[in-house]
């Protein structure tokens, strides 16, 4: 049995190294199930204990010429998730990323031009961040000055720090932080930042309780 166990282990092993020989940086015991798709122009650094589903919908790794990815130690993606880089996004160590998940560091085009590519700013995920399925993470619209003009230039994407728990269809846009310890209810949108140890829910959004981060419908 030890015997078969060790031939397991060694196979597993194998895969791994095959899915994710498009990244620069594999640590030890990384694991794949399934087959995902990573396309690999910029860096990807994976740390030790990776685990990655792709089963049984396929997940994706994209990142452009100058996109880094990094991914901490013994963080797990499930199946379904994408991942889209074009300048950087950083997970922290112990994170769980469930089914669905989509972040996205670009809008990769102008609005008045499909064709142009969009900014792109960082993300940055905390340590033993859990994202349950079908949560975004992405850009909001551009800011506009007094006079109606759009100001670009500025970042834009969210950053989640330390335990933080995001539940399933929550959409976190634009340049807001979601302080430590907080707690984002499933199917809310946060557009502005939520200080550490929040608890953020539809039900204390209707109630009226601390909506000033929330603007219903903004970033649309």
């Amino acid at each position: 049995m030890a015997r078969l166990e060790a031939w397991f282990d060694r196979l597993r092993a194998s895969w791994a190294r095959l899915r994710l020989r498009a990244c620069d940086v594999v640590g030890p015991g990384a694991r794949v199930i399934g087959a995902p798709h990573v396309e690999n122009r910029g860096r990807i650094e994976l740390g030790r204990g990776f685990v990655w589903s792709s089963v049984p919908v396929r997940s994706h790794f994209v990142v452009g010429p100058h996109g880094v990815l990094r991914i901490g130690d013994d963080v797990h993606i499930a199946h379904g998730a994408a991942l889209s880089v074009d300048a950087e996004v950083t997970i922290g160590d112990g994170s769980v990323l469930g089914p669905f998940v989509t972040i996205l560091d670009s809008d990769y085009h102008e609005v008045n031009h499909r064709e142009a590519h969009g900014e792109a700013r960082a993300i940055h995920i905390g340590r033993n961040v859990r994202l349950y399925q079908a949560v975004t993470l992405g850009a909001k619209r551009f800011e506009t000055d007094a006079e109606g003009f759009v100001q670009k230039g500025g970042p834009r994407h969210p950053i989640v720090e330390d335990d933080v728990v995001i539940y399933a269809g929550a959409t976190i846009l634009g340049r807001v932080t979601v302080g430590r310890g907080s707690v984002i209810g499933g199917n809310v949108w946060v557009t502005r930042s939520v200080p550490p140890g929040s608890q953020v829910t539809q039900a204390r959004v209707r109630e009226g309780i601390r909506t000033d981060f929330v603007d219903d419908g903004a970033g649309i």
